[in-house]
C-alpha cells in the first residue's frame, strides 16, 4: 500500500491518464517526472492519473491519454515490451531521452513532450479531444510539444516555482533495493552552469527554485508524507542558497544526502554542513587533467586534492569518483594522468572506489564520436593492470546498445 494517494471520485465524462516509467517500481518510485504529473494532473477536476511501472501495469485501452517519462535508453526495449501487448489511443513521450532524440521513439509515439510538463501538459489537457486530426493540430500548435510531420521539434522551459509534486507515495514498508530508503524528493535546480562538452545539459541554462519555495515545500511535504529524509535532486549542486538550505535541514533535523559535488564551487563551510548528514562524497573527475581541460570541465586536479584534503579533516569515510574511457583524444597519456591522480588522492583517502564508464556520444552535443569498442577495451585493461584500489567498470557491450540508440537512426 502506498502512501500519500490522491483520492479522486470517478464520475461519468471524466477523463483518465496513465503516466508510465518502463521499468521496475523500486528505482521508478524515485523519479521525479511521474510525480509531477500525478500531482498535476490530479489537481485538475475533469481529469484523473495514475502512475504505473513495467511490474504495476494495468490495461492501457482504458486510459483516454497514456504517457512514457523516457529517462535511460536502454528501457526502449520495454516502452516497446508494453506498447506491443495493448495500444492506448494516444500516447505520449517525454523525459531526457525524448529531448536528446525523439525519432527513436517515433512509429511507436504520437507525440512528444519536449520541455517542461508543467506548463506544456496543462495545455495539451485543455485541447484533449477524441477526434485525432483536431487534437493533432491543436497540440502541434503548443510550444515544447512535437508532432512528428505536424510541426518541428522545439523546447520549452519555466520557471520553477510555478509548481512541485509535494503527494510522492512510497510504499509504507521498503527493503533495501529500495536505495534511497523512505524520504522527499527535493528538486531545487534544473540545468547547469558548467559547459562541458559531453553533456546534454550544456543548452539548459541554470534555473533555482527560490529559497522562500524550497522552504514552503519542505514544511508541507514533509508534514504530509510523514517523512523525515530529504534526498536533493539537482545536476549542478550550485544553487546560490544551498548553504541556507542545508542549514534548515539540520536546524530542523532532518537527514539529507546531496548529489555529485562539484569541486571548483565548494567550499569548506559546505562540507562541513554535508558531513554533518552523511559520511560519503561523490565527485567526477571524469579524467586526466589535461583532456579533462580540453572538454570544457575547468576544475584542476589541484582542485580536487584541496576537496579531498578538506573531507578527510572533516572524517568522511569514503569517496566515489566517476571516469570515462573512450573519449576523444584520450590515450596513453591521459590514463597515466588517470592512474597518477587517484595514487595521489589515496594519499588523502584509503576507502576510494572508482567507477569507470564507457563515453557514449549523445546527440546536439558537442562532443560527437563514433563508439570504439575496442580501442575501449584497451583502455580498461590499461586501468585495471596500473591501478590496486575498488573499481567498478561498465559493460562495454551495454554502453554500444545505449549509443546505437542514442543516436538512432
Amino acid at each position: 500500500m502506498e502512501f500519500p494517494l490522491i483520492e479522486k471520485k470517478w464520475f461519468k465524462g471524466q477523463k483518465s491518464l496513465a503516466i508510465v516509467y518502463p521499468n521496475l517500481y523500486y528505482g521508478g518510485v524515485y523519479c521525479l517526472a511521474p510525480l509531477i504529473i500525478y500531482n498535476l494532473v490530479n489537481l485538475k477536476t475533469n481529469w484523473a492519473c495514475d502512475r504505473l511501472f513495467l511490474d504495476r501495469l494495468k490495461d492501457m485501452k482504458n486510459y483516454d491519454l497514456v504517457g512514457f517519462t523516457w529517462q535511460y535508453e536502454l528501457d526502449l526495449r520495454y516502452i516497446k515490451q508494453i506498447l506491443n501487448k495493448n495500444k492506448p489511443r494516444y500516447t505520449f513521450a517525454g523525459g531526457p531521452c525524448v529531448i536528446q532524440n525523439p525519432k527513436a521513439l517515433e512509429g511507436l509515439i504520437d507525440f512528444f513532450v519536449t520541455g517542461d510538463s508543467e506548463v506544456i501538459l496543462p495545455k495539451i489537457l485543455e485541447v484533449y479531444s477524441y477526434d485525432k486530426n483536431s487534437f493533432f493540430n491543436a497540440i502541434s500548435k503548443i510550444s515544447g510539444v512535437y508532432v512528428p510531420k505536424k510541426n518541428k521539434i522545439n523546447s520549452y522551459y519555466c520557471d520553477l516555482d510555478i509548481f512541485y509534486p509535494l503527494y510522492q507515495p512510497m510504499p509504507e514498508k521498503i527493503d533495501k533495493n529500495y536505495v534511497f530508503g523512505r524520504c522527499f524528493i527535493l528538486e531545487i535546480e534544473r540545468g547547469c552552469p558548467f559547459s562541458c562538452k559531453f553533456c546534454a545539459l550544456k543548452e539548459q541554462k541554470p534555473r533555482y527554485r527560490s529559497f522562500e519555495e524550497i522552504i514552503e515545500i519542505l514544511n508541507n511535504g514533509l508534514l504530509l508524507n510523514q517523512r523525515n529524509k530529504v534526498v536533493i535532486y539537482s545536476a549542478s549542486f550550485t544553487h546560490p542558497k544551498r548553504k541556507q538550505i542545508l542549514e534548515y535541514l539540520i536546524e530542523k533535523n532532518i537527514r539529507f544526502s546531496v548529489p555529485s559535488i562539484k569541486v571548483e564551487v565548494m567550499d569548506l563551510e559546505i562540507l562541513k554542513l554535508i558531513r554533518k548528514s552523511q559520511t560519503s562524497l561523490t565527485i567526477a573527475p571524469e579524467c586526466g587533467e589535461h583532456l579533462r581541460i580540453k572538454l570544457g570541465k575547468l576544475a584542476r586536479d589541484e582542485e580536487f586534492f584541496k576537496f579531498a584534503k578538506m573531507a578527510k579533516e572533516l572524517d568522511f569515510k569514503g569517496i566515489k569518483l566517476y571516469f570515462m574511457v573512450g573519449l576523444p583524444e584520450q590515450n596513453e597519456d591521459d590514463l597515466r594522468e588517470m592512474v597518477g591522480f587517484l595514487e595521489r588522492f589515496q594519499e588523502y583517502f584509503n576507502n576510494i572506489y572508482a567507477s569507470i564508464h564507457p563515453y557514449v556520444s549523445k546527440p546536439n552535443t558537442f562532443l560527437l564520436k563514433e563508439f570504439d569498442k575496442k580501442e575501449i577495451k584497451k583502455q580498461i585493461n590499461y586501468l585495471r593492470r596500473n591501478l590496486n584500489i575498488k573499481m567498478k567498470i561498465s559493460s562495454v557491450s551495454t554502453a554500444e546498445k545505449i549509443y546505437k540508440i542514442a543516436n538512432f537512426p
